[in-house]
C-alpha cells in the first residue's frame, strides 16, 4: 500500500483490504500528537496508512474478531508503528475505551445492511454490523467513515 511504503499481512481468504482504508485513511485531518480509534480495525490497513502519513498519532483500533485482532497488531509492529488492539464489539466496546475519547474515530464498515445483499460465504465477514453510534469522539474531533455511494443508472 501507498507504493509500498506500508506492507500488511492479510489471511488468504476473508476480508481482505484493497482502498478503501488507504483513502480513509487519507481523508483524516490528523496531526501528530492527536489520538485515533478505529472501529472495526481488521488487519490494521488504516491505522497503518494513517501512521506512516503522520507520525506521532495515538493509534487504537476494536475489532471484533480474535484473528484480525492480532493480525492488526501484527501489522502496526512490521510498518514500524505503535499502537493498541482491543477486542470487541463496537456496539458495546470495553470499558477501557468507554473511558477515553480521541480526537477521530474511523470506520470502513460493511457495505450492506443487515439482511440486505448476498451472504459472504466467509462466516466471519458477516459479524460486522452497521449503524452502530459513534461515541468517544472529543467535542472538537472528528469522525469518517468509508461508505461507497450507489450507483445510479
Amino acid at each position: 500500500m501507498l507504493g509500498g511504503r506500508v506492507t500488511v499481512l492479510q489471511p488468504r481468504q476473508g476480508y481482505r483490504a484493497g482502498t478503501d482504508p488507504v483513502i480513509l485513511a487519507a481523508s483524516v485531518q490528523a496531526c501528530a500528537g492527536e489520538t485515533v480509534l478505529e472501529l472495526g480495525c481488521g488487519g490494521g490497513a488504516a491505522l497503518c496508512c494513517l501512521g506512516w502519513r503522520v507520525p506521532g498519532l495515538t493509534l487504537t483500533g476494536l475489532e471484533i474478531q480474535p484473528g484480525y485482532a492480532d493480525l492488526a497488531r501484527r501489522n502496526l509492529a512490521g510498518n514500524g508503528l505503535a499502537g493498541e488492539i482491543h477486542e470487541g464489539d463496537v456496539a458495546a466496546p470495553p470499558a477501557a475505551l468507554k473511558a477515553r475519547s480521541f480526537d477521530h474515530v474511523i470506520a470502513n464498515p460493511p457495505y450492506f445492511e443487515t439482511g440486505k445483499g448476498l451472504l459472504a460465504l466467509d462466516g466471519g465477514r458477516g459479524r460486522g454490523r452497521t449503524g452502530a453510534p459513534v461515541r468517544g469522539r472529543s467535542p472538537r474531533g472528528s469522525a469518517c467513515a468509508s461508505k461507497p455511494k450507489p450507483f445510479s443508472r
